[in-house]
């Protein structure tokens, strides 16, 4: 039988709408934040372990990729259970300075998220050949995993967000370790079995984004088991700060803050969070955006500690009163032209190999790829080429233009579904992340393939 609601409809970003006003307490929390970093996201990591965790004080580390983020996404609860730190590791290598980091701790067992395609069995031999015991959690795909964590994790309430995008998982993973729920994995359009399975085991559902991130077919099911409730905000730093602002009722004295542009610093950051009963709030690399600074402000927070070094978080990510920039001389400085940025960027990347599930430069997939690139020009669009095809402003194939994004069925032969993409370039090509070349550019007329005929959609996210 259905169970009676518990929780209110969807917390948007209109629940943070009280303008945030400037004072000496504003400039001081601003100002004299702390920072948690190291030369790279390894350190980083090493650094966060150290703040939480002091000279042999745990038996255990969890284990994750430090160049992809699927599996990880589920890990905090399960590191807050564990008493341990999220600690990142290569597909085959544990660097030297993360050894030296669990030989600190006194860990005496690691447990491995994901599988052997993310971090291989030589990291096994790695650690039990320096006296630790291992154990890997790993399922079929991201949201199997997610499942197999949540029975260790246990408890009676669950959080549920897209394993197809890291922000909204990494927005709530504090609250999570801290409240023992563990986060379920869905594709976005859809519950995977072994998830819907899970869910089934608990009473209580958090949905963590907007429809366009976990879709209201996935809310409906959870709601005909569970009483559910979404939290979501109109992007990734506004979600974060609904997460703050729901489930941290009054005053929040301290607040993690990490990039909402990478995942490394907030996944090991969560940990830390967790232990601490610090959220985690995220900001751009150089700019502090309003809903962030709205729940800083609404909160009364008082301390704040960075994540992360400047590449990650500069200072100006704090700053709650940016200089106006200079007004630009047309005559001198002319307009950005957007579409060949991004056609530029997405060169860049070329000869870099295909990963199932990649989002960074070690390895892209396809939707992967294209999210990175308009990134890096501060555009985000969705996760998944399901998504893409339903987004954006649609173009016909005669008036594309350079910067815009083809979505291609290569399954069917009449084209009714979106299942790989690629960036148009001009002259009839593509550049995209292929399975068996990595990226490159393609003719969409090529003799072989015939991808002119196989486009479902053209859409645009720049006009």
């Amino acid at each position: 039988m259905k169970m009676i609601k518990w929780f209110g409809t969807m917390v948007a970003a209109t629940a943070l709408s009280m303008t945030a006003f400037a004072s000496n307490s504003e400039a001081s929390v601003f100002e004299k934040f702390d920072r948690i970093s190291g030369s790279d996201r390894y350190e980083t990591a090493i650094q966060v372990s150290r703040a939480g965790w002091g000279y042999h004080s745990t038996n255990n580390v969890v284990l994750v990729i430090g160049d992809n983020y699927p599996d990880a996404l589920a890990g905090a609860p399960l590191a807050k259970k564990l008493n341990a730190p999220i600690l990142l590791v290569r597909k085959d290598s544990v660097p030297a300075n993360i050894m030296s980091e669990i030989g600190r701790l006194g860990a005496k067992n690691a447990t491995i998220l994901g599988g052997e395609i993310a971090i291989s069995n030589k990291v096994v031999t790695q650690l039990q050949s320096s006296g630790l015991t291992v154990k890997r959690i790993a399922g079929s795909n991201r949201s199997e995993t997610s499942a197999l964590i949540a029975k260790q994790v246990g408890g009676t309430e669950a959080i549920v967000a897209s394993g197809s995008g890291y922000a909204d998982s990494l927005a709530i993973a504090s609250h999570a370790a801290e409240t023992g729920k563990p986060i379920l994995l869905t594709s976005g359009s859809k519950l995977s079995a072994e998830v819907e399975a899970t869910l089934k085991s608990y009473q209580k559902v958090t949905v963590v984004g907007g429809e366009g991130a976990v879709s209201k077919a996935v809310y409906d099911k959870i709601d005909q088991t569970a009483s559910v409730q979404r939290i979501s905000g109109q992007d990734r730093y506004a979600t974060a700060a609904a997460v703050v602002a729901k489930l941290y009722p009054g005053t929040v004295n301290d607040s993690l803050v990490a990039s909402g542009q990478q995942f490394a610093d907030a996944l090991t950051g969560s940990a830390l969070g967790g232990k601490q009963k610090k959220p985690i709030l995220l900001v751009r690399q150089s700019a502090l955006p309003s809903p962030t600074k709205d729940v800083i402000n609404n909160k009364n927070v008082s301390n704040l500690t960075v994540i992360g070094g400047e590449v990650a978080v500069s200072k100006e990510a704090l700053n709650p009163n940016p200089k106006p920039a200079a007004t630009p001389t047309p005559i001198v400085k002319p307009s950005v032209d957007i579409r060949a940025e991004i056609v530029t960027e997405a060169r860049k990347y070329i000869g870099v190999p295909y990963r199932w599930g990649g989002t960074t430069p070690s390895g892209f997939d396809c939707s992967g790829y294209l999210m990175y690139v308009f990134n890096q020009k501060g555009i985000t669009i969705p996760r998944t080429t399901a998504l893409m095809a339903q987004s954006g402003k649609p173009v016909s194939y005669a008036n594309v233009k350079p910067g815009d994004i083809v979505l291609l069925d290569l399954v069917r032969s009449t084209p009714t579904q979106a299942s790989h993409a690629g960036i148009y370039v001009g002259n009839g090509n593509i550049i995209h992340a292929g399975t068996s070349t990595g990226v490159t550019i393609t003719p969409l007329a090529n003799t072989w393939g015939q991808w002119d005929k196989k486009i479902v959609t053209i859409r645009s996210y720049t006009d």
